[in-house]
């Protein structure tokens, strides 16, 4: 029946239009866990990489080291840019383990090819200027060389929020709901407006 429907909506499975199967993944199994990922490519070449775990809304960030993650973008900059391409792209994965290889997996779910929030990440001067670089240069020698290989944040940086978002977040459910908006009930492990004002970094300030 839904073949039936695809077909007649015009998106119909064809040799010409095949579409891509893709694995299943279990995520209500304990160990899956969903992750963003921003990434600059400068003439052919991975320059940039931030990997977050996925929010609520996609406005909270704190860089995190996932080798499956980091594994699989840099095969997919390799096999699939050219010297003349350049741009910022954001991916989306579910990483979980691969019970009959014994590893943790990477699958890839959407990918956009555009700016990313995410980048707030890299919230000192210094990593700005370098992610600036990066940007303009490459891996072409800047005048202190900064731009050498692929750029991430530091580790153990405090994790970034933004305040209307989390504003918006606290505000009682009725009045979400009158505003159009969809955050749904709290997760009662989340830390408060007030926790996080405390112990979080304001990404515009």
């Amino acid at each position: 029946a839904y073949l039936g429907k695809v077909t007649a909506d015009g998106n119909a499975i064809t040799a010409k239009e095949p579409w891509q199967v893709q694995a299943f993944v279990d995520v209500k199994a304990s160990d899956a866990q969903e992750y963003s990922a921003a990434l600059l490519i400068k003439d052919g070449q991975l320059r940039m990489l931030t990997v977050c775990e996925s929010s609520a809304s996609q406005l909270n960030y704190d860089h995190v080291s996932v080798p499956e993650v980091e594994s699989w973008v840099k095969m997919f900059a390799k096999k699939c840019f050219s010297a003349s391409d350049s741009g910022l792209i954001c991916l989306d994965f579910i990483c979980c383990m691969n019970k009959d290889l014994g590893v943790r997996e990477a699958h890839p779910l959407e990918c956009n090819p555009r700016v990313h929030s995410q980048c707030s990440v890299f919230s000192s001067y210094d990593m700005q200027r370098k992610l600036g670089m990066a940007a303009l240069f490459g891996g072409k020698a800047a005048d202190d060389g900064s731009t050498e290989g692929v750029l991430m944040p530091v580790d153990k940086q405090e994790p970034l929020f933004f305040f209307a978002n989390e504003l918006m977040k606290a505000v009682p459910e009725v009045v979400q709901f009158g505003l159009g908006l969809r955050y749904g009930p709290k997760d009662p492990k989340s830390e408060s407006f007030l926790q996080i004002l405390l112990k979080q970094k304001e990404a515009d300030f």
